[in-house]
């Protein structure tokens, strides 16, 4: 199960990086940039919706969007630990080779990289299993922030009134 997992992020993370290469840089900057806000984001994402979803269950006009909404969420965890392995993977690539971080090839093979140490670190005792889940917590923070940001509405001008 692990390993269609690992592949279906990776699958996920490589059309990502063809068809939005600016988002997912977005993204992963975020994590570096504010990963304490990340990671509380993520955090209450993790926590908040599940209980959203629990409430639309108990009516029976909700159920259709309970449902509708439990399978997004499924999606945000995958992108969330996508965007916490693509974080990994572009550091790396911006600290070793950063003239190649534009490249799509180079970052998929950098989230493969990822997603290969991530695999190695989730038998680390202790640390390596609390280090996964700060690094999910912060991609699920990060994607959700930046999507926040696209599809929130404009805010109103003020200055004219």
């Amino acid at each position: 199960g692990r390993f269609l997992w690992a592949l279906g992020v990776f699958l996920l993370g490589s059309v990502l990086i063809l068809l939005m290469p600016a988002f997912t840089l977005n993204t992963t900057s975020t994590v570096r940039a504010e990963p304490v806000a990340s990671i509380g984001v993520g955090l209450a994402i993790l926590l908040a919706v599940p209980m959203a979803i629990l409430l639309l269950f108990v009516t029976l006009v909700g159920i259709p969007l309970g449902l509708a909404t439990l399978f997004g969420y499924a999606l945000l965890l995958m992108l969330g630990y996508m965007t916490g392995a693509l974080f990994i993977g572009d550091w790396t690539l911006g600290r070793f080779a950063p003239d190649r971080l534009e490249s799509s090839g180079s970052r998929m093979l950098a989230l493969f990289g990822a997603l290969v140490l991530i695999a190695v670190a989730r038998y680390v005792p202790l640390v390596g299993p609390l280090a996964i889940l700060l690094l999910f917590l912060a991609g699920l923070g990060a994607w959700t922030r930046c999507a926040w940001r696209i599809f929130r509405p404009p805010a109103p001008d003020t200055a004219g009134s």
